[in-house]
C-alpha cells in the first residue's frame, strides 16, 4: 500500500497527531487534506456483557474538503488503510468502510465525514482457508493467522497467563497456546469467516478481545495477575501488570455521568458444539461428473447400459495389459483395467427400452482381458490398489465404522450382466483393504503404526447374484443401528487425522472347480457409516451437549444460551470441534490460576457467570481527560463508588477534544 493523504491536527493540550490514509497499489505523492473539528473520533462496542468474545471499534474521520475524494472507497475492505498517530505512536488502525458517502454536490468546502471499521473488524469478510499441511492447527498458531489476517500493523497484542497443562507447568512458565490444538476441519466444513472463528478461540478461554490504543488486548475478566506483551507476530514477550487509575485523578472534561443498573443471571447454560460430519467419505457426485464413453448391450428383453465417468473426488487406479498404472484416456470403455466410475442401468421388459432409466451409481473393477486372461495376481502376492477414498480430518474415538454395499461378479466377457447364465454356488469372496487414520492402519482387529491390509468379505447364495459385504457385528458390540462390516475405535487414546480408504484389485477366478471365471466385479451402494458408542446422552440437538447449572432460587434469571464451536470432549466419540491437548482430547484438565485447579472450560464459563451475576452489576459512564493511563485491563476506582471497583467496558474517544466518554463495569 501506498499513503495517499494525511490529515494533521492537535488536541487541547497540544499533542500532535496525524491521521494517515494508504491505498491499495497506490505509489505517488502524498495529499495534506484539512481535518474538521472532532477530526477523528473512535467509538468502541458497548454490550452490557462483560464475557463478550470481541469488542471492535468504528471511526470517523471528519474532513473539511471540496473534493469528493472517491478514491477512498472500494468494494474490498481492506482497500484503504487508516492509521491514526499520536506524537508518533500508532493509536487506532483500521480500513475506511466501503460504502457511498453524502454531501453537497457544489464547488465548495464542506464537511465530509468518512466512516472506518477497525482492522480486527475485517475479519468478518474474509473466509477460512486450511492453513496447515496436517489439518490440525495450534490455538496459538491459529490466533497468529487470524490476527496476521487482518493487516492492522499492530504495536502490541496482550495475552493473559491464565492457563496451562497442569500447575507445574504453570508455574514453568509453559505457554499452553502451543499445545492445545483444533482440527481445522471445525472452521473449513462450515465455510466459517476468520471473525467466527475468533469469537469461537475467544468463547472457549471466557476471554474478550479490543482493539484498542493501536494494539489488540485479550482479556479475561477474572484474572488480575500478569500479561504477556507480544509483538504482532507473537515471536517474542515481555512480562506487563495490570495497573490501576482513579477517575478523580485523571480528571473530568463533561458532565454527561450516568449510572445504570445490569441485570443478574442465576441460570446459564451452555452449547458445546459436536461437529460431526455429515458424510464419512467425501462422495462423489455422480450426476455432475463428465462421460468418458460408455456401452450399451441388450438381449431380447434384457439392456445393460453403461456410462463411464471421469472422477473428481476418488483416486481411480488405471492399469495396462502388464499392470502399469496409466492415464486415463479420453474415452473408456469395458476394457480399462483397474477401477472406474459407472452409472449402470440394468432393466427387463419388452419393446424399446425406456428413456428415463435407473441409474445405480457403481465402480466397475476389470480383472481379466476379453480372452480370460488374468491381469491381476492374487492378492496375497502382488496387490495394486483399485480405488482410493477420503474422509474427515478428525478426532476418532468410543465408536465405530461399518462399511456396507454389494459386488457381482459377471463372467461375460464384456462385463455384462445379462449375458451371465444360471449358477446356483454360494461364495465369500475376499478383497483386500486397507483403512488408514493419520498414522494408524487397521489390522483386522485393532490399530497399529505400520501398514497393513485387512479383508473385507462379499457373501451369496448364489454367485449369479449381488453379494453383499458380510457383517462382523457381534452381540456385545455397542453400536446400535451399525451393520456391515465393523472397524472399532479406540476407547483410550484418540486417533487423530484423515480418514482414507482403498480397495485393491484381485484376480478373478470364483468357483473355480466347476469352471466358473469372473472378469472382474461391479461395486454399488458402497457405504461408511459411524456410531458412537451406546449410552452416551448429549441432551442437545445433533449430538450437541449441553452444560449448566442447578438453580435452587424460586425465581430464575436465565442468560441467553451461550455456543462454543470450539468445545471439550466429554465422550462425544469422534469429532473435530473438540480441542487436543498434546495428543488426547481437552477434557475437564485444563489447569486455570483463577481457580488453581484442574477445569472443564464449559462448566468454569458457566462458573465465571454465575459467580460475577449472581448480584446486580453497575455500569458507569463517565466523560474524562484523555490522559493515557486506562487500558482495557486497567483497574480503574471512582472516590464516590466506595469499594467498588470497575473496568473499561467502552466508551467514545474524540482526539482532537481530548476526551473519553468512558462506559465502565463493575469488577469486583
Amino acid at each position: 500500500m501506498g499513503q495517499r493523504y494525511t490529515i494533521p491536527f492537535k488536541d487541547f493540550r497540544n499533542n500532535s497527531y496525524e491521521v494517515r490514509i494508504y491505498i491499495d497499489g497506490y505509489s505517488g505523492t502524498v495529499s495534506e487534506l484539512r481535518g474538521a473539528p472532532s477530526a477523528f473520533v473512535v467509538t468502541g462496542d458497548d454490550e452490557g456483557f462483560i464475557y463478550q468474545p470481541v469488542r471492535t471499534s468504528t471511526a470517523t474521520i471528519n474532513i473539511l474538503d471540496k473534493n469528493l475524494l472517491l478514491d477512498l472507497f472500494s468494494v474490498n475492505s481492506q482497500y484503504a488503510s487508516v492509521k491514526l498517530y499520536k506524537n508518533g505512536v500508532l493509536t487506532w488502525t483500521g480500513y475506511i468502510t466501503p460504502e457511498q458517502f453524502t454531501q453537497p454536490y457544489l464547488p465548495t468546502i464542506d464537511n465530509i465525514s468518512v466512516d472506518c471499521v477497525s482492522a480486527i473488524a475485517t475479519l468478518e469478510n474474509i473466509k477460512y482457508e486450511q492453513q496447515t499441511e496436517s489439518g490440525f492447527i495450534t490455538a496459538m498458531e491459529l490466533l497468529r493467522y487470524l490476527i496476521s489476517s487482518a493487516h492492522g500493523g499492530y504495536e502490541s497484542v496482550y495475552i493473559p497467563y491464565v492457563y496451562a497443562s497442569s500447575s507445574a507447568a504453570y508455574s514453568s512458565g509453559e505457554n499452553v497456546l502451543d499445545k492445545l490444538r483444533f482440527a481445522e476441519e471445525n472452521f473449513t466444513s462450515d465455510e466459517l469467516m476468520l471473525d467466527e472463528v475468533l469469537t469461537y478461540l475467544m468463547q472457549f478461554f471466557s476471554w474478550t478481545l479490543y482493539d484498542y490504543e493501536g494494539s489488540l488486548y485479550i482479556i479475561d475478566a477474572d484474572y488480575s495477575g500478569q500479561y504477556r506483551k507480544y509483538n504482532e507476530a507473537l515471536t517474542s514477550y515481555t512480562m506487563v501488570s495490570v495497573n490501576d487509575a482513579t477517575l478523580q485523578d485523571i480528571g473530568f472534561a463533561g458532565s454527561d455521568n450516568t449510572i445504570d443498573v445490569l441485570p443478574g443471571y442465576n441460570k446459564v447454560t451452555v452449547k458445546a458444539v459436536n461437529d460431526v460430519f455429515e458424510d464419512l467419505m467425501v462422495n462423489e457426485d455422480y450426476d455432475s461428473l463428465e462421460w468418458a464413453g460408455g456401452s450399451s448391450y441388450s438381449d431380447k428383453d434384457k439392456y445393460d447400459i453403461k456410462r463411464f465417468l471421469k472422477p473428481k473426488e476418488w483416486k481411480m487406479y488405471y492399469y495396462d495389459q502388464n499392470r502399469h498404472e496409466t492415464i486415463l484416456s479420453t474415452n473408456i470403455n469395458d476394457n480399462i483395467f483397474g477401477a472406474v466410475l459407472m452409472k449402470e442401468a440394468l432393466f427387463t421388459g419388452g419393446g424399446d427400452p425406456p428413456g428415463d432409466y435407473n441409474w445405480a451409481d457403481s465402480i466397475q473393477m476389470r480383472s481379466a482381458t476379453v480372452d480370460g486372461v488374468m491381469v491381476f495376481d492374487e492378492y496375497q502376492k502382488e496387490t495394486l490398489p483399485a480405488f482410493t477414498m477420503r474422509g474427515p480430518n478428525a478426532v476418532w474415538k468410543d465408536g465405530a465404522i461399518g462399511i456396507s454395499g454389494s459386488m457381482r461378479f459377471p463372467s461375460d466377457s464384456r462385463m455384462n450382466y445379462i449375458y451371465d447364465g444360471d449358477m446356483n454356488i454360494s461364495a465369500n469372496i475376499p478383497y483386500a483393504c486397507s483403512l488408514k487414520i493419520g498414522d494408524k492402519y487397521w489390522n483386522g482387529s485393532g490399530w497399529q503404526s505400520s501398514f497393513v491390509r485387512f479383508e473385507i468379505v462379499f457373501e451369496t447364495d448364489n454367485i449369479k447374484n449381488w453379494a453383499n459385504v458380510k457383517s462382523t457385528k457381534t452381540p456385545d458390540m455397542p453400536y446400535s443401528g451399525l451393520s456391515g462390516h465393523i472397524i472399532t475405535l479406540p476407547s483410550d487414546v484418540p486417533i487423530i487425522g484423515e480418514l482414507e480408504f482403498t480397495m485393491y484389485c484381485r484376480r478373478q477366478r470364483v468357483a473355480q472347480e466347476v469352471g466358473f471365471i469372473a472378469y472382474g466385479a461391479i461395486l454399488k451402494d458402497f457405504r461408511f457409516e459411524y456410531k458412537k458408542k451406546d449410552g452416551i446422552i448429549d441432551e442437545g440437538e445433533d449430538g450437541d451437549r449441553l452444560y449448566e447449572n442447578v438453580v435452587n432460587d424460586k425465581f430464575m434469571s436465565e442468560l441467553d444460551e451461550v455456543e462454543f464451536g470450539i468445545s471439550s470432549y466429554n465422550a462425544d466419540g469422534a469429532s473435530y470441534s473438540k480441542a487436543l491437548l498434546g495428543n488426547d482430547f481437552l477434557t475437564d484438565n485444563l489447569y486455570s490460576a483463577i481457580e488453581d485447579k484442574l477445569v472443564r472450560p464449559e462448566e468454569a464459563f458457566i462458573r465465571r457467570v454465575i459467580n460475577r451475576y449472581k448480584a446486580i452489576q453497575i455500569k458507569l459512564t463517565q466523560v474524562i481527560k484523555n490522559d493515557g493511563s486506562i487500558h482495557p485491563f486497567t483497574r480503574l476506582y471512582d472516590k464516590s463508588a466506595v469499594n467498588k471497583r470497575f473496568m473499561l467496558l467502552s466508551g467514545v474517544w474524540d482526539y482532537e477534544r481530548n476526551n473519553i466518554q468512558l462506559s465502565m463495569v463493575e469488577n469486583g
